[in-house]
């Protein structure tokens, strides 16, 4: 039985106030005794209306059995605590709507705190956040978490959500949900800094991905393996540079299982780098992938998407022993104006640290769901070896790699080696 809860983006901040103590702080557990609903109601509250510093928390045994059906937020309401974890956490297990009284309602989640979604029962609720028509459904500061636990939904609704300024972290193996049917979130924000989802899945109904401060801040997304970006109607990276890099799945499909329209995803300056700084990884996406020139100039700013390939190991290990991006879909290349080029691989730049390099051995760094065949990058740089190589096509021509041929020299040294054995033999 799935159990919607409806919450506003202040509203998240209406559900607490409980003996439940983070340290020496004092928990602000709902309990809806004013009979009124409202966030605002001291008599809602033990011991108190939570204020600037206070854990949040919504159970079912200060609620014994009555929870209300709606919630109501009538103002901007920070939770949690600068430099602590302390912030709000759901343990009920029952159906809440959480909404918006008055104009400007805003979940304000204050630095390093937490959001934990753990219902007692286990089962798989929706607690959703509604903001619309709420501008900012989140106004993030350094490092919150979302961690959604079990099969839970946390859903926030409508607007423009800012998960900024720094970053945020998503754990665990929930589902962290950005706009809803009705409510598509159009931009979602990850400021200067970045996203680290560790577990689960984020789940993006939005007409805008990931977008930096200004154009020279690197935005990232790391990806953690098993985990999860499902964007059901494509998206695009609003103009900034973005940074895609892990080891878990990007799905751009309106069914997260892959069965539904594939979507495609089109970022200005992208750069894809599977795996981690110095560790190989595999980067799966589900759908199709557009490489597009930036539609910006300056100091700093990249002239291209980048592919990033580590080779790290002595094997042939995709994953393991170097880096891949495996997409299931069509591979293309845009200008800035979204004009759609012949070569595939026009827009995109190919950086390969060759560290790990083996002589003779070849690495499909790219796999697609279309033919390579007349493709090339818009330039290769390879690091970190003296070894001759070509990049080509694979055979069949649907990815690419870099092969380390042995050089002209070393070859007719191998053919005079065995020519001499040979000889040997025949003596």
């Amino acid at each position: 039985m799935r159990v919607i809860v409806r919450v506003s983006t202040a509203l998240l901040l209406v559900l607490a106030c409980t003996t439940w103590a983070w340290g020496a702080v004092v928990t602000c557990t709902w309990t809806g005794g004013a009979a009124d609903n409202l966030w605002t109601t001291a008599g809602n509250w033990t011991p108190s209306r939570p204020g600037y510093g206070n854990p949040i928390l919504l159970n079912d045994t200060t609620l014994n059995g009555g929870v209300p059906s709606t919630i109501l937020v009538g103002a901007t309401m920070p939770f949690g605590t600068d430099g602590t974890d302390n912030g709000l956490k759901i343990t009920t297990s029952h159906d809440i709507t959480f909404a918006k009284s008055g104009s400007g309602a805003a979940m304000q989640i204050n630095s390093n705190s937490t959001v934990t979604i753990d219902p007692a029962d286990g089962l798989g609720h929706t607690y959703i956040f509604a903001s619309s028509p709420c501008p900012t459904a989140v106004n993030g500061h350094s490092d919150p978490t979302f961690d959604v636990r079990g099969s839970s939904v946390m859903v926030m609704d409508g607007g423009s959500v800012n998960l900024g300024p720094t970053s945020f972290t998503k754990k665990g193996t929930g589902t962290l949900r950005l706009g809803d049917a009705t409510n598509p979130t159009w931009y979602f924000g990850v400021m200067a800094g970045g996203c680290n989802i560790q577990a689960g899945v984020l789940e993006l109904k939005t007409g805008g991905l990931w977008s930096g401060a200004s154009t020279t801040v690197n935005s990232w997304v790391n990806i953690s393996s098993g985990a999860t970006v499902w964007c059901e109607n494509g998206s695009n990276s609003s103009g900034h540079w973005v940074s895609f890099k892990g080891n878990g799945q990007i799905v751009l499909n309106t069914a997260l299982d892959h069965t539904g329209t594939v979507k495609t995803l089109t970022g200005y300056a992208t750069t894809y780098a599977p795996g981690d700084v110095g560790t190989s990884g595999l980067l799966s996406i589900y759908g199709n992938v557009g490489f597009t020139l930036p539609n910006w100039s300056g100091t700093g700013c990249p002239t291209a998407c980048t592919m990033n390939v580590d080779i790290t190991g002595s094997g042939t290990t995709a994953g393991t022993d170097f880096d891949q991006l495996a997409i299931s879909g069509t591979v293309q290349s845009y200008d800035s104006a979204l004009h759609l080029l012949t070569n595939p691989l026009a827009s995109c730049d190919l950086v390969v640290n060759g560290t790990g390099a083996v002589e003779g051995n070849s690495y499909t760094f790219l796999t697609s769901g279309n033919s390579l065949a007349a493709a090339t990058f818009k330039s290769v740089t390879v690091n970190n070896t003296a070894l001759p190589y070509t990049v080509a096509p694979i055979a069949g021509d649907l990815g690419y790699q870099i092969a380390f041929t042995p050089e002209p020299a070393t070859m007719s040294l191998l053919v005079l080696g065995g020519l001499a054995m040979l000889k040997r033999r025949m003596l």
